[in-house]
C-alpha cells in the first residue's frame, strides 16, 4: 500500500488526450525539479509508457507502465531519481514519495550497485530500497557529487 507520505494522483486515461500531471522529483544530488509525467499508449508494444519530461520539455525517462501489486512496490523511477514514482494497479493511482537514507546502513551487493535497505529496528525514514548505480572503486566506495560513499 501507499507510504504514509505518498502523494496520490488518480490515473485517468483518455482516447482523445494525453494523460499528464506535474510532479516534483528529487535528483541524486538532492536538487528538486518539476517534471511532467504523462502516459502514452505504445501501439507496437501494446502497453502504456510512462514518460517524464523536465522543465525544458526534454524527455528524461520512458519506461513501461508496470503496475505494483498491493504486496510490494515496483518503482518506475528507481536508479534515476530519489523520489519514488509507482503505479498501484488496485487503486489506479500513481504514488509519489521521497525516500531518505537516514537511520539505515547501505549494503553492497557486489554487482556495481549500492542498495540502501531498511533495517529493523531503526530503519529511520527509509521506506524502500534505494539503488545507486555507478562506477565503484575496488575498496567498495564511490564518489557521488563530491561525497564519498562507502559500502559496508
Amino acid at each position: 500500500m501507499a507510504a504514509a507520505d505518498a502523494i496520490l494522483q488518480a490515473w485517468a486515461p483518455s482516447d482523445t488526450e494525453t494523460f499528464s500531471f506535474q510532479v516534483v522529483l528529487t535528483n541524486f544530488d538532492l536538487t528538486s525539479e518539476t517534471h511532467t509525467l504523462s502516459t502514452r499508449w505504445n501501439a507496437y508494444a501494446a502497453n502504456y509508457q510512462v514518460v517524464l519530461q523536465n522543465s525544458n520539455s526534454d524527455e528524461v525517462l520512458r519506461v513501461p507502465m508496470v503496475g505494483s501489486p498491493d504486496a510490494y512496490d515496483i518503482p518506475l523511477t528507481a536508479g534515476r531519481f530519489l523520489t519514488s514514482v509507482l503505479f498501484r494497479t488496485s487503486t489506479q493511482n500513481f504514488e509519489i514519495s521521497n525516500n531518505t537514507v537516514t537511520g539505515s546502513k547501505p549494503g553492497f551487493n557486489g554487482l556495481g550497485t549500492l542498495v540502501a535497505r531498511p533495517q529493523a529496528p531503526d530503519a529511520g525514514s527509509l521506506t524502500s530500497d534505494l539503488v545507486l548505480d555507478g562506477s565503484w572503486d575496488l575498496d567498495g566506495s564511490q564518489t557521488l557529487n563530491g561525497v564519498k560513499v562507502q559500502a559496508t
